[in-house]
């Protein structure tokens, strides 16, 4: 199920500025004696003024705001891995050989439950800095003192947060492969081509959101279901429809035999991929083109204000928040249909043998072993990924954050709210990206009757770890950035398939095959555990 819109601005604005609260402003009283302390520490009247510059810097350092922010928020911003629908076994082998042409129609379903985000875990928490002892520390510290002087109970934040662990992103492909070949001289020509809707959202699962909405619904109330789908659509699910890439395969053969065959070749990934159609059940998130900054002075002077109805309607801080999420789902559920503009080149080879070379019986005649195996250079190529400005301890250090000096403060003050940005902004930068090597060794045993035929087999997929290089920063306001951040790890993936298929007529020299396939995910890290089911109608001829 995918979680509850309402509940993400509430988890963010309670455990990433927690200066908010989702309780009403009815308890807050400027009688109280704790606040009266807090407003004369700092040095300013107890009036309804707009907040200067040191009034902001000494509250944020009074409630642990400072000290908070020198945690960071992301660890990662790389796209999640995912492999290329055309890299998937199913679509790896005709059914027939000695023809000399082939048209096939393979229509698919492929879904990831739980996208992985690091190594083999599936939860946010590896990818986000928030489950690390110094954040959490460091916001438990914030939240007593917030509730010091604010009555609230920073045990439901805390509790949000632990809860927040363990949201991840599904993934979700339908669509149909177009593909044929046709014998050329001494070789055979393969193409490849999918036309396919592709879908991402967030998700959690329904016993984390029973328990978020036993904390959240006595202080919110039960969210309208209406509402919150709306949400979910503009900020959590992302999908388009499109053409993916073309794929062009020619092999020729150097081992000719009655019982064993090997063909050897060059594969070519033409990145003509483009999408025709975009939030047919979401958004399609783009990266802000100027990264917002949240104007705290004008937080505070409302905050400060005497005025409820002020405080309810101010948006700023809700506006800076739904930004952030939008930018999250930007770099999480954003992705392409085809390689990301990348050219692929590759060699492969291909063995076909019969059982009777093994058994000279006349039952082992229809059963063949098929052997594919694969290596693949993607060109690099030009992307725009998700950065993490790079923590810079010594920044904090140097500054005066106690000064009363309005020029000083004014400094201190751009300065957090440009690192307050960086923290909920990773910022998006043209780049150089290097994918890797892509290796694939695939293996099936086959009964090919003249009625039915059925396989088994299995399936080895690996990419390298990416490189990124060549950056254009000039447009962004920051020195440093963490490259590795925005690169994407190593991925292995191993696979189970089987498929049954049945002749459903034949005309002369035509022949023509329904089968139906399943594939599933035993070994993996770095990528998630996803299935395909396809359908194929196969014509030979």
């Amino acid at each position: 199920m995918i979680y509850n819109g309402k509940f993400c601005l509430i988890i963010l604005c309670s455990l990433f500025f927690p200066i908010f609260s989702v309780r009403s402003f009815e308890d807050f009283s400027w009688d109280d004696p704790r606040i009266e302390s807090l407003l004369n520490s700092t040095n300013f009247e107890q009036t309804r003024a707009p907040a200067d510059p040191v009034t902001v810097v000494k509250l944020l350092e009074q409630f642990g705001i400072i000290n908070l922010l020198q945690e960071n928020l992301y660890d990662k911003s790389y796209p999640l891995n995912a492999r290329y629908i055309l890299d998937l076994p199913l679509f790896t082998f005709p059914w027939y050989h000695s023809r000399c042409k082939e048209k096939g129609y393979q229509f698919f379903f492929n879904w990831m439950p739980k996208m992985t985000f690091r190594n083999e875990c599936d939860k946010i928490s590896s990818y986000l800095a928030i489950a690390g002892n110094g954040f959490v520390e460091k916001l438990q510290t914030s939240l007593e003192e917030i509730s010091a002087v604010y009555p609230f109970n920073p045990e439901v934040a805390l509790e949000l947060l632990t809860l927040f662990e363990h949201f991840t992103v599904q993934e979700r492909s339908l669509g149909v492969m177009i593909d044929g070949e046709k014998k050329i001289c001494n070789g055979v020509l393969r193409y490849f081509i999918p036309i396919y809707w592709h879908e991402r959202n967030h998700f959690i699962s329904n016993a984390v959101q029973k328990a978020i909405n036993n904390i959240l619904d006595p202080i919110t109330g039960k969210p309208d279901p209406e509402a919150s789908w709306a949400f979910a659509e503009q900020y959590l699910i992302a999908d388009q429809l499109g053409i993916g890439d073309l794929r062009f395969e020619y092999d020729i053969p150097f081992v000719e035999g009655e019982t064993f065959k090997a063909r050897a070749g060059f594969m070519l990934d033409l990145p003509i991929a483009f999408s025709v159609g975009f939030g047919l059940l979401g958004s399609h998130f783009k990266p802000p083109k100027c990264r917002p900054m949240l104007d705290l002075e004008e937080l505070f002077t409302v905050l400060l204000s005497d005025d409820p109805t002020e405080i309810a309607n101010f948006q700023g801080a809700s506006n800076f928040l739904t930004g952030a999420l939008n930018n999250l789902s930007a770099i999480l559920l954003n992705t392409a249909t085809g390689n990301y503009g990348h050219i692929g080149l590759g060699f492969m080879a291909r063995t076909r043998s019969t059982l009777t070379k093994f058994v000279k019986r006349p039952w082992a005649e229809p059963i063949y072993f098929h052997n594919r195996v694969s290596i693949e250079y993607l060109l690099p190529g030009t992307e725009f990924r998700s950065f993490v400005p790079k923590n810079n301890a010594s920044a904090f250090a140097s500054r005066n954050f106690e000064s009363d000096d309005p020029v000083i403060a004014r400094q201190n003050l751009a300065f957090i709210q440009q690192t307050l940005t960086d923290r909920f902004f990773p910022p998006f930068i043209q780049a150089i990206v290097f994918p890797g090597f892509v290796i694939r060794m695939t293996s099936r045993t086959v009964y090919e009757g003249p009625v039915w035929g059925f396989f088994v087999g299995s399936d080895t997929w690996l990419r390298t770890k990416e490189h990124i290089s060549s950056l254009e920063t000039s447009d962004c306001g920051f020195n440093s950035l963490n490259i590795a951040s925005a690169e994407r790890p190593l991925a292995y993936q191993s696979k189970m398939f089987a498929g049954i298929m049945h002749h459903i007529c034949t005309s002369g020299d035509t022949q023509w095959a329904l089968s139906l396939n399943y594939d599933t995910t035993v070994l993996r890290s770095g990528i998630g555990k996803d299935s395909t089911l396809t359908l194929n109608i196969d014509v030979n001829f």
